[in-house]
C-alpha cells in the first residue's frame, strides 16, 4: 500500500500525539519495503516553515534532515500535481496547501495520512490519526 503524509501526520508523529503509534506502523511498514510513503516537497516546506516560526531555523533545519532519514521518497510538485492541486482548492475550498497533498494521492495512488478534518472529509482514502487538536 502507498501513503501520502501531510503535515499534521509529521508533527503528530514528532510530537507523540494521538495517532503517532499508526505512523510509526506505517514508517516500519516502508522500511521493510511494504508499503511507500509520499511526502510532497511542499509539506516540507511547510514543516520547516512551522517548526522554525515555532523554534530556531538551526531547529527546523535539523528536523527536516530527520524527516528525510525516514523511509519516505519526496514528490516534486511538478505541472500536473500543481493544476489538480489548484483545481481541488478551488472546486473544495481546502487550502492549496491541503490540496497538494490531495493531488500528490491521487497521481501516487495513495491513501493520506493526516489529523486534518478537512481533507478526510474531502478525500475519501484517508487515514485519520486524530482530529486537529483532539489528542
Amino acid at each position: 500500500m502507498s501513503f501520502v503524509l501531510d503535515i499534521t501526520a509529521i508533527i503528530t508523529y514528532l510530537s507523540d500525539l494521538k495517532g503517532a503509534d499508526l505512523l510509526e506502523e506505517i514508517l516500519e511498514k516502508a522500511s521493510k519495503g511494504k508499503a511507500r510513503i509520499y511526502v510532497n516537497c511542499l509539506t516540507i516546506s511547510e514543516l520547516y516553515h512551522v517548526i522554525g516560526s515555532e523554534y530556531t531555523t538551526k531547529k527546523a533545519n535539523e528536523t527536516v534532515a530527520a524527516v528525510k532519514k525516514w523511509p519516505i521518497s519526496l514528490v516534486p510538485l511538478d505541472e500536473g500535481i500543481a493544476l489538480s492541486a489548484g483545481r481541488i482548492a478551488v472546486e473544495s475550498g481546502v487550502s492549496l496547501q491541503d490540496a497538494v497533498v490531495i493531488a500528490t494521492a491521487m497521481d501516487k495512488d495513495a491513501a493520506v495520512v493526516t489529523s486534518n478534518q478537512k481533507i478526510a472529509e474531502f478525500f475519501e482514502d484517508t487515514i485519520v490519526l486524530g482530529i486537529d487538536g483532539d489528542e
